[in-house]
């Protein structure tokens, strides 16, 4: 498993991405703004982000770790959507930090793809509801059976950020925890050896 301590995230992103997408390689644009958004966004408040990233030979994705663990969040299917074709689908968790020199900077893990997904279906949360807040600073809160995303916009082309309210929060953020702690002891076992 290849393992990227406080690297250059595109650089190393964009190795994989060169070696195994064919078609559609426009989405990886669109994965290089979604990174350095966060790592500006890191680089103000201090919080390191947590992407994952995945390249086939048809496009890539790369949506926000917490959400693939919400059952209703739109970012769980795509990330799933492709466990019945897992051949040719390379994974990476992304930790951002921040930027440096201009350059988004963190730590990139590979992960086994056919192996997450199937452990996911075991570790979906439910989502009672989604905080909304749009860039005007007008916030609103709906409940997810009336959560449409992509009607939402459509209406409010204004949309800063989408926050899902589960029923157990203090669960939920052990959770990930616990996932990326060991992750990064994993990574750590296989730089000792």
């Amino acid at each position: 498993m290849r393992i990227f301590k406080d690297a250059d995230i595109v650089d190393c992103l964009k190795g994989i991405f060169s070696e195994i997408t064919e078609k559609h390689q426009i989405d990886f644009k669109f994965d290089i703004m979604r990174i350095y958004s966060e790592a500006h966004k890191a680089n103000d408040d201090g919080i390191t982000r947590h992407l994952l990233w995945m390249a086939k030979r048809n496009g890539t994705w790369c949506v926000p770790e917490a959400n693939v663990y919400i059952k209703q969040a739109p970012e769980s299917k795509i990330w799933c959507g492709y466990q019945h074709v897992p051949d040719g689908v390379i994974a990476f968790a992304v930790e951002i930090t921040g930027v440096r020199d201009n350059v988004a900077v963190g730590n990139v893990y590979e992960i086994v793809y056919a192996e997450h997904v199937r452990l996911i279906p075991r570790h979906l949360f439910d989502a009672r509801s989604v905080n909304i807040e749009m860039y005007n600073g007008e916030r609103m809160n709906v409940p997810i059976d009336e959560f449409n995303y992509f009607k939402l916009q459509l209406e409010h082309d204004t949309i800063k950020s989408i926050t899902y309210v589960l029923a157990d929060m203090r669960k939920y953020h052990e959770f990930l925890l616990e996932i990326r702690s060991l992750r990064a002891g994993s990574a750590g076992d296989k730089q000792r050896r």
